[in-house]
This record gives C-alpha cells, sequence and structure tokens, in this order.
C-alpha cells in the first residue's frame, strides 16, 4: 500500500478513507491514495501541465494534478509514506478546506464528464 497511518485517531481514519472513497467513485481515478502522500511522475508530465489552470490552492492540488496527468495519458508511480498523528499543534484542515475539495472534486467530474459527452458525441 501507498499509505500507512500511524497514531491516528479512529475519526481522522475514517475521514480519510471517506475522501478517498469520493474521489474514487467521482473521478474514477486509478490511484491508491487520491489525497495524500508522495507521487513520482516524469518531467514532461510535470511540465505539460498548464499550472496556471489549475483552480486549487489547497488540498485538492493533489486531487486536481493527478486527474489532469492521468487524462492526457501520463503514468506515475505511489512512493510508500506514513503519517503518524502529530504531537502538538492543530490540523490545518478546516471548513473551508474541505469545502474547497469537494466542491473542487465535483466541478472536475462534471468538467472531465462534459468534455467525454462532447468527444463522444462527435463520433456519431
Amino acid at each position: 500500500s501507498a499509505l500507512r497511518i500511524a497514531d491516528w485517531r479512529l475519526s481522522r481514519r475514517v475521514f480519510s478513507r471517506a475522501a478517498n472513497l469520493f474521489v474514487h467513485f467521482w473521478l474514477r481515478l486509478k490511484a491508491r491514495d487520491c489525497t495524500s502522500g508522495f507521487r513520482c511522475f516524469r518531467r514532461e508530465a510535470l511540465a505539460n501541465l498548464k499550472l496556471e489552470t489549475l483552480k486549487s490552492s489547497g488540498y485538492f492540488f493533489q486531487v486536481e494534478v493527478l486527474a489532469y496527468c492521468l487524462r492526457f495519458g501520463y503514468t506515475f508511480e505511489e512512493i510508500p509514506i506514513v503519517f503518524t498523528e502529530r504531537k502538538g499543534g492543530e490540523t490545518k484542515l478546516g471548513f473551508y478546506e474541505v469545502w474547497e475539495a469537494i466542491c473542487g472534486v465535483l466541478m472536475l467530474g462534471f468538467l472531465m464528464m462534459r468534455r467525454r459527452y462532447l468527444r463522444e458525441g462527435n463520433k456519431q
């Protein structure tokens, strides 16, 4: 597995799993962990990705980069990582970041469906 979690509370594990299920279902991305972790792309994949066209600024950025790279036919490797629950401080994941990620995934899914529909419509 690309992701292993050490010492996470049950609520954090459930939240992470739910986020991944949502992204897998809605965007149909083929990755073990769509929402976090390390990924290795070829240099040309990232060079050809027009960063100025990306809409995200927070946690959704990883999902958006992954979706576009896969859409354009690039492959990637997931690098195993172990997340450990922090000992001090608070999470940076607040309501706004969760809302941005949910809206971003929904909008990206609609955009991908629309493009697929238009592409298939032109074949007929």
